[in-house]
């Protein structure tokens, strides 16, 4: 997966940067507004906080855009993170396994048409589904309305990178 490192953006006045509040919290970007260096020193500053309390905000937005939809993080811990993942309508996750995790998912909206192994069921609202460390999954949105589920992963490694792809429409390789 690339992304970004911290830049800074100005947009009416106000420097912004691509990194998130420290208070966990808040879901608004950092913004500084004070005159020309100092504005974009405070925002180096946070940034550099957000560096030095080990969080990832600094490096990416906490809203990530992939081809079939958006997933956003919602809160990490060492060996759990939790995500609210947007599937548009027709868009189609990669089949895939992982080495170091498993994942629990929580259907909010939509219909989600998930392949667990050789299965293959249809969820909706208030249904959910375990995939199993090592499993092989595919998440898909059939309807015509976005789903949204919220996504529990559990594991000793949680990185983008332990995604083992073995079919994706989308032509990705493993880890983007």
């Amino acid at each position: 997966m690339t992304s970004p490192t911290a830049s800074f953006i100005r947009t009416s006045g106000w420097w912004w940067a691509s990194a998130w509040r420290i208070r966990s919290s808040s879901t608004r970007p950092t913004r500084c507004w004070s005159p020309g260096a100092a504005r974009r020193s405070a925002c180096a500053k946070r940034v550099e906080q957000l560096k030095a309390e080990g969080r990832g905000e600094h490096k990416t937005h906490r809203l990530v855009h992939r081809p079939w939809g958006t997933y956003e993080d919602i809160d990490q811990g060492e060996r759990f993170r939790v995500k609210h993942i947007t599937v548009e309508p027709g868009g189609k996750l990669s089949l895939q396994y992982h080495h170091h995790r498993a994942e629990h998912w929580i259907i909010v909206s939509g219909t989600a048409r998930v392949t667990k192994g050789s299965d293959v069921s249809l969820l909706t609202e208030n249904q959910s589904i375990y995939i199993n460390l090592g499993e092989m999954h595919r998440l898909e949105n059939p309807g015509k309305v976005p789903l949204q589920l919220i996504e529990v992963q559990t594991g000793g490694y949680l990185g983008e990178d332990d995604i083992v792809r073995v079919e994706d429409v989308y032509q990705r390789a493993t880890g983007d």
